[in-house]
């Protein structure tokens, strides 16, 4: 998993629907919270979780990515 993350040339973010006391507890048991600290959202930071996709939209923006650009 580290080799494959090291591999990625653009910038990632984490965007989950689970909330960041669960998100922060995984990354640290996978020893991946200080990569992704930061860079971690939520269906807490946004009004409508699942099935909306608003957590992924709020993460590409705050990338600064149009969301409709699609993967590189």
């Amino acid at each position: 998993m580290i080799d494959a993350l090291d591999n990625i040339t653009v910038s990632t973010r984490v965007a989950s629907s689970s909330g960041h006391q669960s998100l922060r507890f995984k990354r640290h048991l996978t020893g991946l919270y200080s990569r992704f600290a930061g860079n971690i959202f939520s269906a807490e930071d946004v009004t409508h979780a699942k099935p909306a996709p608003d957590v992924f939209l709020f993460a590409a923006q705050a990338m600064g990515a149009p969301p409709h650009r699609g993967a590189p």
